[in-house]
């Protein structure tokens, strides 16, 4: 049975003190909203649809969770959510009934709706959400704040729901202890209602409009809308992708990416005339607040080299090149006076750092922190990202990370020396995970942000004999949690993958790809990574840092190696110590002992023999100058294929081959992209890894000569992601890992859903 969520449904369905819209996925109940996860929400929509039907539990799975495997546990969860959502008390049999062995029916009366009421609220103040709800929890609010919530559901077939945004008016407790608490008044907005995944936004100038990105034809293209125009107009058509919009600061035209002859910048008007290319490479452009320059990254990371050109398209030319390579996790943003690029990221061996340079060359400023804040900043588990500023330079608004959560946060600052002078204040608290691309407007009132629902799981793709991919794939794993590590036995059959759950819980669980069966191997709060298969198929290993140990990843006497058989028994700690401490695995050889990975810093390819008592690291390949991760043995364990990347660029990389016993490394990329997690195909003769060579994350090939370990012929590209819908997120590129075997390719998709909101009242 398929649920009918399009032709046949209603305007609206009514059942006692209840109204829900299909189209908007709303409830009401007595004209206040109620809070639905979203798969509970289909749940409810599946059972209206058939009121007074017997829905059989296998019939639910399938519409709700298509092929996707899940627990009947799962079902039974969501269900317990949908009666509490209902007001339903135990034993109460006159709304929802519960069929012994078979499914589910809704007996209340149940009207079919022409009409909705026009007075609903649609940001009301909303009922509590559900108890027992995981799936997309609410996130407490913050404290002092009183928060009105509106969940958001984004259209199937997305298992994800759309967007959950918590409002919050009243003040952020972590406020400046120099100063009392004042009230503020801050008032949140739906922008867009498109079925696009909108992203990317940019205002223009007079705060009337804004342009933004959006799949909603297929295609990423650039669209115009009008602030209170709920209907979009298109700007931009072409077959390829375009994306990453912004509006000039004179309203007179939009520079965007597009893939268009292998990609780069574009300009256009705002009329859609007179369309023309500014670069051949280039993201996320960024005019100067004067209009005379135009920034951008030279990779579609937010970590590559800084540009400018302006809008005639003069030849590009690099900035702040010296200051850039001293950090690490960099992001930047233009200084309102237009002449200077602020720079915020790691410094090499200094922690977190904030600097302003002028783009002429002159010495840059770098800002200090207050205790407080300098200690939130390493304690907080919070790590800020892409920032702007606020138009008179007094705020800084950022991007915050934490979990799998991301929020926007503002820092108050001094408008001369960019020192911060307050704690960071949580703008947003987003139950749906993602609060991102902000953008402020030109009076400095308004921060546009996209509000993101992801959900993450394993897609297997199948391969032809050549390698190539040959259909459209499928998940295989259930997406309750963030599925990310995928590691496939040597004969292709079972795969074991770790699982991360909201609040860092870890669990690692095999799956059988020929029926379809799991079982978690090991669980909690620990953390898991670099899951490797003996070549044998009868072992299991990983990395892991014992929670509480007080030893980070980068140090300390108590990283593991952990071996466990994954049909049951006990499994072998490898305690890595001493010279072995930053030992990180990646493959293992045939030999059963030794296995394959990184030790050291910056990082150099080792084998560590298990069989010996000291497990000292043997280096195979290593360079001060750049760190080298993910390395693999070839099939006939000849060669081994691993990426290297510049310690003072963290936006490029590039793969090399070298012989198992060591010698001359073989470039196998060309560096201008980041190009990661290489693995090699079952007969040795291609070579697949994860690039930036585009706007989107792809999988790219190479093919390769075994027998003379040179590469042959150019890269190609193996799948084609091009969308905001469904991708490989490029949040998670360094915790994530990809997997072949002869007749699949394994790795992690991100589906979403989105829209735009706007913060009011932010400069109070």
């Amino acid at each position: 049975m398929e649920p009918r969520f399009v032709r046949d449904t209603p305007v609206g369905y009514s059942f006692g003190p209840f109204l829900l819209d299909p189209a908007r996925r709303l409830l009401w109940r007595d004209g206040r909203l109620v809070t639905l996860t979203s798969r509970t929400f289909d749940i409810l929509l599946l059972l209206l649809e058939h009121h007074g039907e017997i829905v059989e539990k296998d019939q639910l799975l399938s519409a709700i969770w298509g092929k996707t495997i899940v627990e009947e546990a799962t079902v039974v969860r969501h269900v317990s959510s949908l009666r509490k959502a209902l007001h339903l008390i135990a034993n109460q049999h006159d709304v929802l009934v519960t069929i012994p062995g078979r499914g589910y029916r809704f007996v209340a009366d149940v009207k079919a709706l022409d009409t909705l009421p026009p007075e609903l609220p649609v940001a009301a103040t909303t009922e509590p959400a559900e108890s027992g709800a995981t799936e997309h929890d609410s996130v407490p609010p913050a404290v002092g704040a009183d928060p009105t919530r509106l969940f958001w559901r984004g259209a199937r077939p997305l298992a994800v729901g759309a967007v959950c945004v918590v409002f919050l008016s009243g003040l952020w407790g972590a406020a400046r202890s120099d100063s009392p608490a004042l009230p503020r008044t801050r008032e949140f907005r739906q922008i867009t209602y498109d079925v696009g995944a909108p992203r990317d936004p940019t205002w223009s100038p007079d705060g009337t409009r804004i342009a933004f990105t959006s799949d909603r034809d297929g295609n990423p293209d650039i669209w115009l809308q009008g602030i209170d125009d709920p209907a979009p107009t298109r700007l931009t058509s072409s077959a390829e992708a375009d994306s990453q919009p912004d509006w000039s600061p004179d309203g007179s035209s939009i520079v965007f990416r597009s893939e268009r002859q292998g990609g780069g910048l574009y300009i256009i008007s705002t009329t859609g005339q007179s369309e023309r290319r500014l670069t051949t490479f280039g993201f996320h452009p960024r005019w100067s607040p004067d209009g005379r320059h135009i920034l951008f990254l030279s990779t579609s990371l937010r970590a590559g080299r800084l540009y400018i050109t302006d809008r005639e398209g003069s030849s590009p030319r690099e900035v702040l090149g010296s200051v850039a390579s001293g950090f690490t996790n960099v992001s930047s943003a233009w200084h309102p006076d237009g002449q200077r690029i602020s720079i915020w990221g790691r410094r090499h061996d200094e922690g977190w750092s904030f600097a302003t340079v002028p783009i002429d060359g002159a010495p840059g400023q770098y800002a200090t922190f207050s205790a407080q804040a300098r200690e939130w900043l390493n304690t907080s588990g919070v790590t800020l990202g892409r920032f702007v500023w606020a138009r008179g330079a007094r705020y800084l608004y950022f991007e915050g990370a934490s979990d799998r959560l991301r929020n926007l946060w503002r820092v108050e600052v001094d408008e001369h020396s960019s020192s911060w002078i307050g704690m960071p204040e949580r703008l947003t608290t987003s139950s749906a995970g993602q609060d991102r691309d902000l953008v402020l407007s030109g009076d400095g009132r308004h921060l546009a942000f996209v509000s993101r629902t992801d959900e993450t799981r394993l897609w297997s793709f199948p391969l032809t004999r050549t390698g190539m991919v040959a259909g459209e794939g499928q998940p295989i794993t259930g997406g309750d949690g963030s599925d990310l590590q995928a590691a496939l036995a040597s004969h292709g059959d079972r795969m074991v993958y770790q699982s991360v759950r909201r609040g860092g819980y870890s669990e690692l669980r095999s799956l059988s790809l020929l029926d379809r069966r799991e079982h978690v191997l090991t669980s909690g709060t620990d953390q898991i990574e670099h899951v490797i298969w003996s070549h044998d198929g009868q072992r299991v290993g990983y990395w892991t840092q014992r929670r509480g140990s007080g030893v980070a990843r980068d140090g300390g006497s108590h990283s593991e190696f952990v071996v466990l058989n994954p049909a049951g028994g006990t499994e072998t700690q490898y305690a890595l110590t001493g010279t072995q401490s930053n030992f990180l695995p990646f493959d293992w050889a045939s030999d059963g002992r030794t296995i394959l990975g990184t030790c050291g810093r910056p990082g150099a390819v080792c084998s560590v023999d298990l069989s010996t008592p000291d497990r000292s690291p043997v280096i195979v390949a290593s360079d001060p100058r750049f760190s080298l991760y993910q390395a693999h043995f070839s099939p006939d364990a000849r060669w081994i294929v691993f990426f290297a990347q510049d310690i003072k660029e963290g936006g490029r990389s590039r793969l090399y081959v070298v012989p198992a016993a060591g010698g001359t490394w073989i470039p196998i990329t060309d560096g201008q992209a980041f190009d990661d997690k290489p693995r090699w195909s079952s007969d040795g003769k291609l070579l697949y890894y994860l690039s930036t060579r585009g706007a989107f994350l792809n999988i790219w090939a190479r093919r390769f000569e075994p027998t003379t370990g040179e590469p042959v012929g150019e890269p190609f590209r193996i799948t084609s992601f091009a969308s905001g819908r469904r991708m490989i997120s490029p949040d998670r590129i360094n915790r994530m890992e990809i997997d072949i075997a002869a007749d699949r390719l394994i790795l992690p998709v991100t589906e979403s859903s989105s829209q735009i909101w706007a913060l009011d009242g932010v400069d109070r």
